[in-house]
């Protein structure tokens, strides 16, 4: 960014993703997230050494991976403990700050005011990620000399970057009465899957189930990279408490395919997957999230979220399931040729189904 002062320098970092176009902002537990510090060459006239580091802390939901680059201009530098266009790392774990120090830059880069320094690194959102509207955040300053007399120090303001992670409340029942739709009764112990959709978002990706980790009273989040290829781990089912609710969290924003595989004791399955479509609301100028919402879409129909804009409530995806026997719904005069159709498609048929759990605590 251009610096007010220019014995002042300034940071700036963001997260991007050199990998795909998705908007940076929003991720799902286990994914990295790939961010990049960038600053300038001071003017150090009237100095004969010259201090340049970037510190960066990152909050509990977020891992430090590695170093991928450090530039001042076209020139990369090497990690060492000392010389020109090298840089020393350090991280210290209880404080969770990221030190990357620029080696001899007095010497380095005094001819070089102006030019853009960058540093690229990773982090991965771990399982202790705030979820929602609760951002994980990396706050980033630059201490640089600023008395060339008594070689003292100072620090820039702080550049903040939020990242965030997403979740629904599926909500399991049936009426009693058809007639009044606010009875509703919860239903327990229907099991489901979670797929990521597909790349035109039209179906799911049978190749890309979501690992799920049952954390306890009605709450699943998505698993860690690592604890999915842990030896013996098992995805785990997500099971309808006896509220009808359960929470599944740690989400990217995007398009998901929920997909009963197991009814309650009397009831159907769904005859197809809903569609749960989550969408994240930023400000353009500022890049805040502002809100997020949850659609879903069952047998043709789908029913808007609300935009939740405060860190309790959690988006309800709320599901009817009936009793007796079940085919979709097309009317009576075809009645004969859909028990027809379902005998011939049963094998090809699938199904799934939503329902909610309270917000956890995170």
């Amino acid at each position: 960014m251009e610096l007010d002062d220019e014995n002042n320098p300034e940071d700036t970092i963001a997260p991007h993703s050199e990998s795909d176009e998705k908007k940076a902002g929003d991720f799902g537990i286990g994914d990295t997230v790939t961010y990049q510090l960038t600053s300038k060459v001071p003017d150090m006239t009237g100095y004969n050494s010259y201090t340049f580091k970037f510190s960066d802390t990152l909050s509990k939901g977020l891992d430090l991976k590695e170093v991928l680059s450090v530039k001042v201009g076209n020139t990369t530098l090497t990690a060492k403990k000392s010389g020109t266009n090298t840089y020393a790392l350090a991280y210290d774990q209880a404080k969770r700050t990221l030190t990357v120090t620029l080696n001899d830059f007095y010497n380095s880069y005094k001819n070089h005011t102006g030019e853009t320094i960058t540093v690229v690194y990773t982090a991965t959102l771990n399982k202790d990620a705030v979820i929602g509207m609760n951002p994980n955040t990396n706050k980033a300053v630059v201490e640089y000399s600023n008395d060339p007399t008594t070689g003292g120090t100072g620090t820039s303001e702080p550049s903040i970057v939020d990242v965030h992670t997403f979740d629904f409340t599926i909500y399991k029942y049936y009426l009693k009465d058809q007639n009044n739709k606010e009875d509703k009764t919860a239903l327990a112990k229907a099991e489901f899957e979670l797929y990521k959709g597909n790349t035109e978002g039209t179906a799911a990706d049978e190749q890309a189930k979501v690992n799920i980790v049952d954390e306890g009273e009605g709450v699943y989040r998505q698993a860690t990279a690592d604890e999915a290829k842990a030896t013996g781990f098992t995805s785990a089912k997500i099971v309808s408490d006896a509220d009808g609710k359960v929470l599944v969290k740690g989400l990217d924003a995007g398009t998901y395919y929920l997909r009963e595989t197991k009814a309650p004791e009397g009831y159907n399955k769904l005859l197809s997957d809903i569609k749960v479509e989550i969408k994240a609301n930023y400000d353009p100028k500022t890049g805040k999230l502002t809100s997020y919402s949850v659609d879903y879409t069952y047998n043709g129909t789908t029913t808007t979220g609300k935009e939740i804009k405060d860190t309790k409530t959690s988006p309800e995806v709320a599901v009817e399931n009936k009793t007796g026997a079940q085919l979709p719904s097309t009317g009576s005069k075809g009645a004969l040729m859909v028990t027809l159709a379902g005998i011939v498609l049963f094998g090809v048929l699938t199904a799934s189904k939503a329902f909610g759990k309270k917000k956890a605590k995170n």
